[in-house]
C-alpha cells in the first residue's frame, strides 16, 4: 500500500471513530489536537468540495460501515493524487500529528 493509501485510511478510519464518539457523547474524551485538526480538516472541506460533501454524511449515517469509511479514504486518494500540496509533506503536516515523537 502507498503512503498516501495508508495516510488515507488511517484519516478516514479517525474520522469515522469521531463520529461514533460524538455519537455516544464522549467526542472530548481520548481525541488527540492531531485528531481533532483532522475532523475540522475534513469538515471544511466537506464544505467546499461537493464529492467531500456527499461522502462525510455518508460516514456520519453509518460510521462503523467499513465500506464507507474506504470510500472517503479513496477519495481523500483522489485529492493527494489531483493536488500535489495535498500529498506534500507541508500538506500532510497541515492535518497530520506532528512528527516530532509526539502526537499532541
Amino acid at each position: 500500500m502507498e503512503p498516501i493509501s495508508m495516510l488515507a485510511a488511517g484519516a478516514a478510519t479517525l474520522y469515522a471513530t469521531n463520529v461514533v464518539e460524538e455519537a455516544g457523547g464522549q467526542a472530548a474524551n481520548g481525541l488527540s489536537a492531531a485528531t481533532r485538526r483532522l475532523v475540522a480538516w475534513l469538515r471544511g472541506t466537506g464544505r467546499e468540495d461537493t464529492e467531500t460533501g456527499a461522502t462525510l454524511p455518508m460516514v456520519v449515517a453509518a460510521p462503523t460501515d467499513q465500506a464507507r469509511i474506504d470510500l472517503l479514504a479513496r477519495l481523500l486518494v483522489a485529492h493527494a493524487n489531483a493536488d500535489p500540496w495535498f500529498a506534500s509533506e507541508r500538506g500532510n503536516e497541515s492535518v497530520a500529528p506532528r512528527r516530532r515523537g509526539t502526537c499532541d
